[in-house]
């Protein structure tokens, strides 16, 4: 279900550009974009509501395990530190341009050579200029990676179990379950 939230907001996304245009008008009584909007805004309205279902449904009813979260992190390959990455090279001083480029070439470099792209890291002698090993374990951790991520989504299903409790029958009671 999160992977359709992602995909009806690429197509909100898609719409919008149409929606800019319509604010073009010559005047007031220009009607030329109305056709547009009667058509893209009942279109995004109906992503957007199919979004909000999704989300419900998911906050409703998912299972979130943050042990399997953090193993999820370690699994990786180290793709989804590359921005934390850069931005830490960035700061000791590399340039955020440099550390790209850098961090681009160590990713071809991954894929060529069927390497882990961490270990690239690890091994990279521009980075171990900047960074020392601690580093770079502190920005390649989970907790790092995600900071309050956990708090964050406690919080948020409790905001929503405050708002939507339980019946006895252990159902989310929002005024359509009897």
């Amino acid at each position: 279900m999160c992977e359709a939230i992602v995909n009806l907001a690429t197509v909100i996304r898609n719409e919008m550009p149409l929606m800019y245009d319509t604010m073009q008008v010559s005047g007031e009584k220009d009607t030329a974009v109305w056709r547009d909007i009667y058509i893209v805004l009942p279109e995004i309205t109906m992503y957007l509501s199919g979004q909000l279902n999704y989300a419900t449904t998911v906050l409703k009813t998912g299972q979130f395990d943050s042990k399997r979260m953090a193993e999820n992190f370690i699994l990786g390959d180290g793709t989804m530190y590359s921005g934390a990455l850069m931005m830490a090279l960035a700061k000791k001083g590399l340039g955020r341009q440099d550390a790209h480029e850098l961090l681009v070439r160590l990713r071809v470099k991954a894929d060529k050579e069927d390497k882990l792209l961490k270990d690239l890291f690890y091994t990279d002698e521009t980075i171990a200029k900047y960074l020392s090993r601690q580093d770079l374990d502190k920005v390649m951790s989970p907790e790092a990676g995600v900071p309050h991520a956990v708090e964050k989504t406690d919080k948020i299903l409790n905001l929503y179990r405050k708002r939507h409790p339980l019946n006895e029958k252990g159902v989310i009671n929002n005024g359509t379950n009897n």
